[in-house]
């Protein structure tokens, strides 16, 4: 569609006659007062190409496709060499709208970079020091880590000693300390 820069070179305020578009076949009245629409706008601005809101096209197809308009009460802006807009007198034009909402969606945008400006603040001292306390947890973690296998060194030593024992016991044809074969 439009871009946010449109700037309107001519807008006027029209009165149309639709009285041309009852001349054709009742059930084509609607289309035609359309056509008749562009043709007036063609004429008056001196562009190529018409562009009709949707408001405008829902009110002129307000009655059904039989029964148009006798006239209707349009304003119109001319965009460039090529194009013109039209729209009821009372309604924007949309490329006005996009201009607003593009603007209202700026603003809000700024509203909120100042918010996490100030919350951003507090919010990257929360994560120094969440990553501070990952960090002091990380080095306690290796630490009981340290000392879980230290812990456990002593033991498998021990039982590997039980086992060497055990396995002397039975060469030298001592008793041995096996389980018992049921009979």
């Amino acid at each position: 569609m439009a871009e946010a820069k449109v700037e309107i070179q001519k807008e006027m305020v029209y009165t149309v006659p639709l009285k041309y578009a009852w001349l054709g076949p009742h059930n084509d009245r609607t289309r035609k007062a359309v056509d008749v629409l562009k043709r007036f706008v063609m004429r008056h601005m001196k562009v190529k190409e018409v562009k009709i809101a949707a408001e405008l096209n829902e009110k002129i197809w307000e009655r059904g496709i039989k029964n148009p308009p006798r006239r209707i009460k349009v304003r119109v802006a001319k965009v460039s060499d090529e194009v013109a807009w039209v729209t009821l007198p009372e309604h924007k034009f949309p490329f006005e709208l996009e201009a607003m909402k593009k603007k209202e969606e700026e603003v809000v945008e700024k509203k909120e970079s100042e918010e996490k400006g100030k919350a951003g603040k507090v919010e990257e001292e929360k994560v120094k020091k969440e990553e501070k306390d990952t960090t002091s947890s990380k080095a306690e973690k290796t630490e009981e880590k340290a000392k879980k296998t230290k812990k456990e060194e002593p033991e498998s030593k021990q039982e590997s000693k039980k086992e060497e024992k055990s396995t002397k016991s039975s060469k030298k044809g001592g008793k041995a300390t096996s389980p018992k074969k049921e009979k």
